[in-house]
């Protein structure tokens, strides 16, 4: 979950799916070409351990090898 706050764009509350929880509402007042927002909203709940949270890289470094094993068998043909 993260709170962004942005000040060219949206601020907002997303949780940590991805998922929009809360938007900021433009307030009165602003001085031309100026878009101020407020966001109240409490943070949500911490999601469980990901995948590459557990297993850091391995992933990435076993994909990188069965592809050099893939290139290094197709260019011995």
């Amino acid at each position: 979950p993260m709170a962004r706050v942005a000040t060219r764009g949206v601020s907002a509350v997303v949780d940590g799916f991805g998922r929009e929880i809360a938007r900021g509402a433009p307030t009165a007042g602003d001085p031309e070409r100026w878009r101020s927002s407020v966001v109240r909203s409490p943070l949500p709940a911490k999601v469980e351990q990901t995948l590459y949270a557990r297993f850091g890289s391995i992933f990435f470094w076993i994909t990188l090898t069965f592809c050099m094993i893939l290139a290094f068998v197709t260019w011995r043909r």
